[in-house]
């Protein structure tokens, strides 16, 4: 090369100055080229409470606030998520997915969520939902745990197909309800719930185990009439039918000797080590049990006419709407309960509205 070549590219060069580069949202578009190429991403409600002796601070719900939040630190942890209309509210940010929300279950990476017909999407926060199925809600509705959301999809003329969606990595697992070569039985096709590796469900051949890891499904027994409310770590909560026509309610690790337990059969939840049953059901037995003595703590709150619970926050520590007197939609606060302590701690005072139908993670109660 030249010395005069050399001169006139060396001018040229220190002319071009430093090139502008956006650094920061230059690795948010990755993230988000990277988030629709896997499909999307998928909440267990867990509203927050009190952590290592810190008080989490009321949350803020303006309603008129409804933005783009950042996916990795807004779904980092277990905190309040419930949906009203398209907005869902989750760790004190709300995201507006663009249409009403039936259903709903808050992943580690996101939230999952159908509509009334059942058409399932889902979003990481930022940008538009992705539809990523169809659930047949005849057949129950969304569980998850984790990272993971599932349901069943049934087309006509075809068997309904058990759904699993992880939305960590974007992977869908099937598996067809078999019908163990039978005719009509009691075992309609149901899929209950999802606890770590493992799916729990119904088909022809009776209660399955289906390990999501391995693909290796177990049969768990045909119980008859047994109804499973929750599984988590392991442990079964269920209902058996009862000589006066109602249910009663055990749990265990499978459907023979559990531990029969005082609660109404209805909207029952396990902590997450599977040691303590909360009921939300009607009647006077409504609270917490002890899943291996039946111990009974009762719900209650005070200064609160009606409490009703929503959630786990942890294993000692549960979340509930209560309403204050005079009751009303207008008089209700989002609550941290501790298990057998009335001192409840507020975490969103008039959270919702009069007009407003709250949907709670996971198909929780809802007005």
């Amino acid at each position: 090369m030249t010395d005069l070549l050399k001169d006139m590219m060396n001018e040229r060069a220190d002319g071009i100055g430093a090139p502008n580069l956006d650094v920061p949202a230059m690795v948010r578009e990755g993230d988000q080229r990277a988030t629709r190429r896997r499909n999307g991403v998928l909440g267990l409600v867990a509203a927050a409470a009190v952590v290592a002796g810190i008080a989490v601070p009321t949350l803020s719900l303006d309603r008129d606030t409804a933005r783009e939040v950042e996916p990795a630190s807004l779904f980092a942890g277990q905190q309040p998520s419930w949906a009203v209309g398209s907005t869902v509210h989750v760790g004190g940010e709300q995201i507006d997915v663009g249409r009403p929300v039936s259903e709903l279950f808050v992943t580690t990476d996101g939230v999952v969520f159908t509509d009334e017909r059942g058409t399932v999407y889902a979003s990481d926060g930022t940008g538009t939902p992705e539809e990523i199925g169809a659930a047949d809600r005849s057949f129950g509705s969304l569980v998850g745990d984790g990272s993971r959301a599932g349901w069943i999809e049934h087309e006509g003329g075809s068997a309904p197909v058990f759904v699993i969606y992880d939305q960590s990595t974007g992977e869908r697992q099937e598996a067809d309800y078999d019908t163990a070569g039978q005719g009509a039985t009691e075992y309609h096709p149901s899929l209950f719930a999802i606890d770590g590796d493992d799916a729990y469900l119904r088909d022809a051949r009776g209660m399955i185990r289906w390990d999501l890891a391995s693909g290796r499904q177990t049969l768990l027994g045909r119980p008859q009439g047994a109804e499973v409310a929750d599984v988590k770590s392991g442990v079964i909560a269920y209902t058996l039918p009862a000589d006066d026509a109602g249910a009663l309610v055990f749990a265990g690790r499978d459907f023979t000797g559990g531990t029969r337990l005082s609660l109404p059969p209805q909207d029952l939840t396990l902590n997450p080590s599977g040691t303590r049953l909360l009921g939300a059901g009607p009647g006077p037995s409504v609270g917490v049990v002890d899943t291996s003595t039946g111990e009974l703590w009762p719900v209650t709150a005070s200064g609160y006419a009606h409490i009703t619970p929503v959630a786990w926050v942890d294993d000692d520590t549960y979340a509930a709407v209560g309403s204050r007197p005079p009751t009303g939609p207008d008089q209700e606060d989002l609550l941290s309960c501790d298990v057998g302590d009335p001192s409840c701690t507020v975490l969103a005072a008039d959270f919702t509205e009069a007009s407003e139908s709250v949907v709670f993670s996971l198909g929780f109660p809802r007005r």
